[in-house]
């Protein structure tokens, strides 16, 4: 999981970490605690009345204990990598895939990068989608 330092546009929601991109929007930046051990995380469709409309790059990334990933429809944009190494997913709630352009997988958002393979990435515990 990445490092994260607060800045006065970032607040917190139910352990969940949030980045005032405009006022337009929120990005999910992760968990506040990196050793955070929480199995399903609510990520709401607004924080403070405007709505989250990002998931940054790595955000999850490594946390070992989450298995439902539930992302409502004001997310309209998940960067590569925001569930890396999430190795005990075994649902995700989601509402599209990407819109980052063609030849995107849905592994990517398990990968380094875009050009990842599905098999290669997403984790076998995951059984919905």
């Amino acid at each position: 999981m990445q490092f994260f330092q607060a800045s006065s546009s970032d607040t917190s929601e139910d352990g969940v970490k949030y980045e005032l991109i405009d006022d337009n929007g929120y990005r999910v930046k992760g968990f506040v605690n990196l050793d955070d051990s929480r199995e399903s995380p609510v990520i709401p469709e607004k924080v403070n009345g405007i709505p989250v409309t990002e998931i940054e790059r790595f955000a999850f990334e490594g946390s070992t204990s989450l298995k439902n990933i539930s992302i409502p429809e004001s997310v309209s944009d998940i960067d590569v990598g925001a569930f890396k190494d999430c190795t005990a997913v075994e649902s995700i709630k989601i509402s599209y895939v990407s819109n980052r352009g063609s030849g995107w997988s849905f592994g990517y958002h398990f990968g380094d990068n875009a050009n990842v393979e599905n098999a290669d990435v997403v984790p076998a515990s995951l059984k919905s989608v």
